[in-house]
């Protein structure tokens, strides 16, 4: 039994895969700066940082199956 999920390696599949990740990179800064503005604390702005992390991640997986 292979844990590898096969479709994953397709190129396109990782192409869409470090799109996002840079595009996470890109903004993370100004995620956290505006969870900051809001909630006034760097836990929770962390925290929410982490959130919107989590998301694209679940996008970008439930986008290529």
């Amino acid at each position: 039994m292979s844990f590898i999920d096969e479709k994953n390696k397709r190129p396109d599949n990782m192409e869409h895969s470090a799109k996002i990740e840079s595009v996470i990179r890109r903004y993370a800064d100004m995620i956290y700066r505006i969870a900051y503005q809001h909630t006034g604390s760097p836990t929770d702005a962390e925290d929410i940082l982490q959130e919107v992390k989590s998301y694209a991640c679940h996008e970008k997986s439930t986008a290529s199956g």
